[in-house]
């Protein structure tokens, strides 16, 4: 599965108005048509005002590009230039792995946490091995908030992973992280990184789509 990830940065009182061009009801009757798509979100950084995450997962990248490439697609985000105070980011990934604990609760407005871990690309299925090994999937599925999980690693940074867990709360998904298991078994991811690891908080804006 291809993930189209991208960052834009707004100014803090546009967000609204951004998060309607985004994710509004044009854009959704728009994406609700797309061939390949299982994923649309966007959310807003809790570090970092403005700071919009817009996520999408597809079938595959051809069925990414025939969506942003459409000249009606342009028209429609056209409107978010002026709300910009940079450029857009965007990244490209390949999912890895996935995990889904219950069915996506309605009406919430989730907290999703992203972990960007570097590895050497040779050691992404060996860092994998771990992160998604039975005692991790075991401490967050029993820890009440969440709800899913995904890994994805940049396809033009190989070796550059993000660990994206959704949860009810920023709490719930601090009470998994400070677990004493959780805590040795990051001891033995620690060998195979060469970055330290990023955390990143964000809160959930507008579910356009979410198949499974």
């Amino acid at each position: 599965m291809f993930i189209h990830y991208t960052l834009f940065r707004v100014m803090p009182e546009k967000v609204q108005e951004a998060a309607e061009v985004l994710a509004g009801s044009k854009l959704l009757d728009y994406f609700l048509k797309a061939k390949g798509l299982h994923h649309g979100s966007l959310s807003e950084s809790m570090e970092e005002a403005g700071k919009l995450l817009s996520l999408s997962m597809w079938d595959s990248p051809a069925d990414a590009q025939a969506v942003f490439a459409d000249p009606s697609y342009g028209v429609l985000v056209g409107e978010l230039r002026s709300l910009l105070i940079a450029p857009p980011v965007r990244i490209a990934h390949s999912l890895l792995q996935a995990q889904t604990a219950k069915g996506f609760p309605a009406g919430k407005n989730l907290f999703i946490n992203n972990t960007v871990l570097t590895v050497a690309p040779e050691n992404t299925q060996k860092l994998m091995a771990i992160l998604y090994s039975e005692k991790i999937i075991a401490i967050t599925e029993s820890t009440g908030g969440f709800v899913m999980g995904y890994a994805f690693e940049s396809m033009d940074e190989p070796g550059r992973i993000v660990s994206m867990t959704w949860w009810t709360s920023p709490a719930e998904a601090q009470a998994a992280f400070t677990k004493p298991e959780y805590a040795a078994l990051l001891g033995d991811m620690r060998a195979y990184f060469i970055k330290a690891p990023e955390r990143q908080g964000y809160q959930l804006l507008k579910l356009v789509r979410h198949d499974g």
